[in-house]
């Protein structure tokens, strides 16, 4: 089915394609080709496999649906199903759905399903089940009690689970009770475990929980994790990262093993809780941190880190290297804590090197930070090769205005 609009009710249940699907131009999908401009419209695919390979020289392309686009008040439920073809194209694939844009008052629903294919893209917005989520308006979406095995590999923004979360407004999403087990790839910036990067949305409630990313994740250029590769630029976002874990090897050239970098973000909030770090964190660069690289920038944001562990090994070449966090770097009005939390990870590096945060850092009045350590215990060994190396927190001295730390 190549293209549905103007619909109120279509459900797909235990249906299987076999054929190959191959576009010219863009929405391709195993399933259906395009969903647009629809009006209280109410789809389900429930029961069903798509074993085709789909394929398109240009964009769009997904295992189940190519684009989901403009559509008002839309129901959108995919269960107990599986993706097994191959989905490659230019820009914005995806193992189940490849672009979903425009769309207004939209409830997105991914459950009990598998992906098990590779999914591949030469540019940008690649992901195991969903590549993009665009410039949505009051939207809902989950993604539960699912798997991913297929390898993501693209340019850049791409995620075991979704490549790009970006411009929504007043959205909820949702992934939890899943795994990713294959590996993600990005020759380029923005790589997760399950989320490649979540940028400039405004009103965004973020939930991961019960998650756990065993795939290995590489990025040959800027900000990869073994969960988000990169949240930058949102305003008034509120995520919770809870019972969660990455248990892959994380390397490329900026790193970290659940989150990658913290950026340019204001009016935010970000808890991880009895989560844990056992993956292998690698670089060749500088900002290695066992839960996340680089925080910097934010403004009025809070960050909690409760009842959990980093178990990995954290290697830097260049310095800023720590258990939990690489650097915190000129963030204004920024409170956070470390509470009832473990590093048994070895942590080595060049300077700056810490058993919970390489560094914290300030130049200006114009930035404050408070962060606070609470019934916590540093057990692994932390090493600098060049300068300093501390046990909990790295503060330079040189470099602490508006700087406290407890």
């Amino acid at each position: 089915m190549q293209y549905l609009e103007q619909q109120t009710v279509v459900s797909f249940d235990t249906c299987v394609n076999d054929g190959n699907v191959t576009g010219s131009g863009i929405d391709g999908g195993g399933f259906v080709g395009e969903i647009a401009s629809n009006a209280n419209m109410n789809m389900t695919i429930s029961n069903s496999i798509n074993n085709g390979f789909v394929s398109g020289s240009a964009n769009f392309s997904g295992g189940f649906i190519g684009l989901i686009s403009s559509n008002t008040n839309m129901t959108m439920t995919i269960s107990n199903s599986t993706n097994n073809g191959v989905v490659t194209g230019e820009l914005e694939e995806g193992g189940f759905v490849g672009r979903i844009i425009g769309n207004t008052n939209m409830t997105m629903i991914i459950s009990n399903s598998i992906n098990n294919a590779i999914v591949t893209g030469k540019n940008n917005n690649i992901g195991g089940f969903v590549g993009i989520l665009y410039s949505n308006t009051e939207m809902t979406t989950t993604i539960s009690h699912s798997t991913s095995s297929g390898n993501v590999t693209g340019n850049g923004n791409i995620g075991g689970f979704v490549g790009f979360i970006s411009n929504n407004v007043n959205m909820t999403a949702t992934i939890l009770n899943s795994t990713n087990d294959g590996n993600v790839n990005g020759s380029n910036w923005y790589i997760g475990g399950f989320v490649g990067v979540i940028y400039k949305n405004t009103n965004l409630f973020m939930t991961i929980s019960d998650i756990v990313n065993n795939g290995f994740v590489t990025g040959s250029g800027k900000n990869a994790g073994g969960l988000v590769g990169d949240i930058i630029n949102n305003i008034n976002m509120d995520t919770t990262i809870s019972d969660s874990a990455n248990n892959g090897i994380v390397t490329g050239s900026y790193v970290g093993g659940l989150v990658g970098h913290i950026d340019g973000n204001t009016e935010m909030s970000i808890q991880f809780s009895n989560s844990i770090n056992s993956g292998f964190v690698t670089s060749n660069e500088d900002f290695v941190g066992g839960f996340v690289r680089l925080i910097d920038s934010n403004t009025n944001m809070v960050i909690a880190i409760s009842n959990s562990t980093n178990s990995g090994k954290v290697t830097g070449t260049k310095g800023y290297e720590g258990g939990f966090v690489g650097l915190f770097y000129s963030n204004t009005n920024m409170t956070g804590s470390i509470s009832y939390s473990v590093n048994s990870g070895i942590i080595t590096g060049v300077d700056f090197v810490g058993g919970f945060v390489g560094l914290i850092s300030s130049e200006s009045d114009s930035y404050s930070i408070l962060v606070d350590t609470i019934n916590s215990a540093n057990k692994g060994s932390v090493s600098g090769t060049e300068g300093m190396a501390c046990g909990f927190v790295c503060v330079d001295p040189d470099y602490n205005v508006n700087v406290n730390t407890t």
